[in-house]
């Protein structure tokens, strides 16, 4: 066993080449606005290692500018946004991005003006970022997670809707639903439906990267702790999952490290000798 140990972390040094990192619940902890001093070291070696690092994350792109620059300021490569809807290297070069079909956009529109409750829209189209109406407590309690202020007030172009959070109450979950057959939506806690392209995950952004680094999934380390990284976990070479992670994650991972408060991306990476 020790053998066969020593032989997994020799392997991972040779082969991993990039490092994905999901944000919320991973490498930042929104409530305590926490960056783990032994991640911001470890994403510095990667870089001085001359190994790749990219954001992967569920949040928008203008939902990432609020988090705090201890991590954002941090020498990664690329982003990928809104669930794998948005590839984009450091410089600010778009390699993709992918939209919510037309059909299910109307969709989404006929929601809003259909039903007779209260729900905060905040979405991201090709033009930018807004919000379909002034916010309430739950969308009020969304951008203070992003930190940032609401954005601006105006309708979403049907024919470029990238991302789509519903902020509304658990009880009205059931019947936002009903108005998203075919869309890839994740209800993401009690006071959030988010909607994406179909057939659009984090994975899909990671082959964008991988094709543009020149790279294949067999050189892939990734960390994640929630559903939507279940998918990047499991494809990755190296999939670790957080000790504070959801089980589902857990099962899909090859590692459980531990968690944010306690070293976990560090440890982890010195474990497979990757730093």
């Amino acid at each position: 066993m020790e053998d066969q140990k020593i032989e997994v972390e020799i392997m991972a040094e040779t082969k991993i080449k990039v490092v994905f990192f999901d944000i919320d619940g991973t490498t930042y902890d929104a409530e305590r606005k926490y960056v783990s001093p032994s991640t911001i070291k470890a994403i510095n070696e990667l870089h001085d290692k001359g190994i790749y690092t990219v954001i992967s994350t569920g949040r928008g792109r203008n939902e990432i500018v609020g988090i705090t620059k201890e991590l954002m300021g941090l020498p990664f490569d690329a982003f990928i946004t809104s669930g794998g809807s948005e590839v984009y290297t450091r410089d600010g070069t778009l390699l993709h991005q992918a939209h919510i079909k037309r059909e299910h956009a109307l969709n989404i529109k006929k929601l809003l003006e259909d039903v007779d409750f209260h729900i905060d829209c905040i979405y991201t189209d090709g033009i930018g970022s807004g919000v379909t109406g002034e916010m309430g407590e739950y969308g009020n309690l969304n951008f203070k997670w992003f930190e940032i202020p609401p954005y601006p007030k105006r309708e979403f172009d049907v024919d470029s809707l990238i991302h789509v959070i519903f902020a509304v109450g658990e009880e009205y979950h059931e019947k936002i639903i009903s108005y998203l057959e075919g869309t890839n939506y994740d209800v993401t806690s009690p006071i959030s439906v988010e909607v994406y392209p179909s057939a659009t995950t984090k994975l899909t952004g990671i082959n964008v990267l991988l094709e543009h680094f020149g790279l294949t999934l067999d050189n892939v380390m990734a960390f994640g702790d929630s559903e939507n990284d279940v998918e990047m976990l499991e494809y990755a070479a190296i999939g670790v999952c957080m000790g504070n992670g959801k089980e589902i994650t857990k099962k899909h991972s090859d590692y459980v490290c531990e968690d944010i408060f306690h070293d976990g991306i560090y440890n982890t990476l010195k474990k497979y000798g990757v730093i």
